[in-house]
This record gives C-alpha cells, structure tokens and sequence, in this order.
C-alpha cells in the first residue's frame, strides 16, 4: 500500500512546485527540485518532474525482465541515467529512490542529496508503538548545496551523478512503514516527532497510508510557518554558524511525503539486518 502528498511551496502553488514523485508496483521515488534556478529564470519543477516520468518509464523497461536482486542498484541507476540522457532542460534535482522486492523482504534505497527515507516498524512488545529502525543521511557538499543531478544542458561546475548516490538495504518486516521525503519535511520535523504523528495516525485506524501521508505534510507544513518551536534547520544553521544559538521557526518549502506500508503477514521472526552497501 502506498500514497503520496505533495504541498507546494505557497508561492508557488500555481506552478506545482518543485517536488515530484512515481510510484509503481515495488518502485518508488522523491525527487526535488533545487530552487536556486529560479534565480536564472528556470523552474526546476519542470526538470525534477521530466526525470520522474522518464525514470519511472526507464524502470518499466529494465524490470520487463524481472526482478534481479543482485543488479538492484545497478538498475535503479541506470533508470536515471537513462532519464537524464532524455532532458533537454536546465534544472537539477535531489532523489531518494526505493525498490522492494517481490516478497517485501527486502528494500534496497538509492539516495542522492537531503530529501531522504526512514523505516518504522511496529515494537515487539507493544504493537501501538513504533521504533525507527532505519534513516538516511544527507548528501551535502556544503551546508543547504546538496548533491543533485543535472542535465548535460545545465553545464554545472560540479555534475552528480547516480552513482555518486548512497545505497542503502534493509530487511523488511510484515507492518514496516516507509516514508521517502523531500527536505521540506526533514527541515522541519525531528524523527521523534514524525514518530508521534504515525503513532497517532495508526491508534485512529482507517486508510493509514493516505493519512499518514497527509498528517505528516501537514504537521511539516505547520512548523515551517511557525516561529516557537525548534527545527531541524535552525539546529543545522546553528552548527554551520559554529554557534548554539539560534532562531526558532522552520524552513518554507515544497513537502512531499510518499508513504509505503507492508502488509501484516503472520508467522515471520523479526530477523531485520540493515546495512549501507559500498
């Protein structure tokens, strides 16, 4: 099960932001689009946008042939590859990308830049709580410059590319939660509160993908606007200016949230091994 909620920017809600995401049948991304082309006049939407629908299509292709764990990354990147071959546009974006295998054991996770993952998984010994298992880290060559992926067109002094991505995988447990988002969340909610928000999310039952999905865009929404609470950007500022003190409030941005839920499956041991793959 999967859904996905996209919060533009608010000044930039007739344009539909810069976020962009796919989702299909075991595949999933975030992509977000660098803001700072708009200095130049570009809408890096339009880019971040072009490279999801091409990324998506070249995975159609590449999985025609099945489902190879051994060549997962191998072909997670060469979906962008092959999406990057086919822009014409100037623009860059970040991208946290994940594949699950066909059996839900296993997710494999290739990350370029500070949009990111994390895996929640329902405790052992109270099925209401949930512990964080799994996060990324930012890609960053300087504070707020993250990697990013460009066309050939965008001639940038410094080109990412998909292999430049970290690769990450994890087992998988029948109930895991995965959240792939963009830095409009992770700027704005520590782990701890995004914690909180699944948890009641879940005590409320209904359609809990959709609406963890909404909660969290929204709680992130309402934290990048606020002015009292400490953020996860206001504690990067603080440690890029080499001084505790800081401002309270968020950060403004496109969110986006794609959330993925496992199915509760019954009679599998908790036996998850995470590990960052070279």
């Amino acid at each position: 099960e999967s859904s996905v909620v996209v919060l533009p920017h608010p000044k930039k809600v007739k344009t539909g932001g810069e976020d962009a995401s796919f989702s299909r049948d075991g595949y999933y991304a975030v992509f977000d689009g660098v803001s700072g082309w708009a200095r130049k006049g570009v809408d890096a939407g339009a880019f971040s946008r072009e490279l999801a629908a091409n990324t998506a299509n070249a995975l159609d292709r590449i999985r025609s042939s099945g489902y190879h764990a051994e060549t997962v990354f191998d072909d997670l990147e060469m979906a962008l590859d092959a999406g990057l071959a086919e822009i014409e546009l100037l623009g860059s974006t970040t991208v946290c990308m994940l594949s699950i295998s066909p059996d839900g054991r296993v997710a494999s996770f290739l990350n370029v830049g500070d949009s990111g993952f994390h895996i929640f998984r329902p405790a052992e010994d109270d099925a209401r709580s949930l512990q964080l298992v799994a996060k990324s880290r930012p890609q960053q060559h300087a504070h707020n410059h993250p990697f990013q992926l460009s066309s050939w067109a965008a001639k940038m002094k410094v080109r990412d590319l998909p292999s430049d991505g970290e690769r990450y995988q994890h087992e998988l447990l029948p109930g895991d939660i995965i959240l792939l988002t963009t830095d409009g969340v992770l700027d704005n909610l520590f782990d701890e509160q995004i914690r909180a928000i699944l948890e009641e999310v879940r005590a409320e039952g209904g359609d809990v993908c959709s609406n963890i999905a909404a909660a969290v865009a929204e709680r992130a929404r309402e934290a990048s606007l606020g002015t009292t609470e400490m953020t996860p950007w206001q504690v990067s500022l603080g440690a890029t200016r080499g001084s505790p003190e800081a401002k309270l409030g968020g950060k403004v941005d496109d969110i986006t949230v794609l959330a993925v839920q496992l199915p509760a499956r019954k009679g599998l041991a908790p036996d998850m091994v995470g590990r960052v793959v070279p």
